[in-house]
């Protein structure tokens, strides 16, 4: 600041530039000759220390909170006003005397004040104010019953029977257990899952209709895929299966194939045979561990639906349905939602290696 003591704010491009910023409306000012904050008109009132030329004077605009608050030489001050809700605001200087200069830092370089630190505190403030909503549970189990009720959830869904068993044991103990029943339905799905995933589609289709009968036929699309993925397995099974791929292809896949979306498919698959390694094909995606288990995931999801239960766990419920909600926050345009890192508070203490 080369001035002497000039008004330092923001305001509207309605405002008359020939007065200093906070004494009219839409207007906000820290005046540096006696230190006060006007917020809009010509009366200001007492908020920080006077300032001239040499001090460093820090302007901060915190649309999240939706303040106004000042530095003086990297001290903050603390909030000047509230309730600033103008949509478009510009930092303002006005001058006493005519040919006064300032220099302004928009962030070229480093800046006095640690607004860094300021950040983070308004980041912790945000995500306070967000655990201290109350979220009542229609179960009526209180929050740890709702988290423990939520993992156990998860567990079965993704057949962890064991771990399920021991959740459900220690933490919720008499009013929850994994039972006989529900452990020989999670273990059938594990087998299941694990068919899939290692190319045996037959034991699959097999078992499935063993343990949830109907589900291939409520869900026809699973099953083409499933097909289709028996068909792969055996184009890899050398020339004799090859044949047979062939033979399967034309008696079973492609008469099976009624949907565009399918025949898309269908094309995509078919496209292998061209390659003398298909893994190195543009499909070959298709013949990577990874695309079974997505396979083996629908499937396991197609099971659970069959079986009364929900295709996705209340956990992948929850986390899809928060991050619904901040998208939408972001598009009404509350700033806040640019303070909390969703995805970063929930792999927080995870190790850097996880796969979530």
């Amino acid at each position: 600041c080369c001035a002497v003591n000039p008004g330092v704010g923001f305001c509207t491009e309605e405002v008359n530039l020939c007065r200093l910023p906070g004494w009219d409306r839409q207007s906000y000012g820290y005046h540096g000759d006696d230190g006060h904050a006007f917020p809009g008109r010509g009366q200001g009132r007492d908020y920080g220390p006077t300032f001239t030329a040499g001090d460093v004077i820090g302007a901060i605009l915190n649309r999240a909170e939706k303040t106004i608050s000042y530095t003086k030489n990297g001290i903050h001050l603390g909030v000047a006003f509230n309730g600033v809700s103008e949509e478009r605001l510009f930092p303002t200087v006005g001058f006493r005397t005519k040919e006064e200069e300032i220099k302004v830092n928009f962030g070229e370089t480093e800046f006095v004040a640690d607004f860094q630190s300021m950040w983070s505190e308004q980041c912790e403030r945000v995500l306070s104010s967000i655990e201290k909503v109350p979220v009542p549970s229609p179960s009526g189990l209180g929050p740890s019953g709702c988290v423990a009720e939520i993992i156990l959830d998860y567990l079965i869904h993704h057949r962890y029977w064991q771990t399920a068993a021991l959740v459900a044991r220690d933490l919720m103990g008499d009013s929850r257990e994994v039972g006989e029943d529900e452990q020989r339905k999670i273990i059938a799905r594990q087998k299941i899952y694990d068919a899939v995933v290692n190319g045996n589609i037959d034991e699959a289709l097999s078992q499935t209709d063993s343990i949830a009968p109907g589900t291939l036929e409520t869900h026809p699309q699973i099953l083409f895929k499933l097909r289709c993925q028996k068909f792969m397995e055996m184009l890899q099974g050398g020339e004799d299966e090859t044949h047979a791929a062939l033979q399967f292809g034309r008696t079973i896949l492609t008469p099976s194939c009624s949907k565009k979306d399918d025949q898309a498919f269908l094309s995509e698959v078919l496209t292998l045979i061209a390659y003398e390694d298909p893994n190195q094909s543009p499909f070959g995606h298709l013949l990577k561990p990874e695309y079974r288990r997505e396979l083996a995931d629908e499937l396991n999801s197609a099971i659970l639906t069959q079986q009364g239960r929900s295709k996705r766990s209340s956990l992948e419920t929850v986390h899809n349905q928060m991050m619904a909600s901040f998208e939408e926050l972001r598009s009404l345009g509350d700033m806040r939602c640019r303070l909390v890192d969703v995805r970063g508070q929930l792999l927080d203490g995870l190790p850097e290696n996880n796969n979530v």
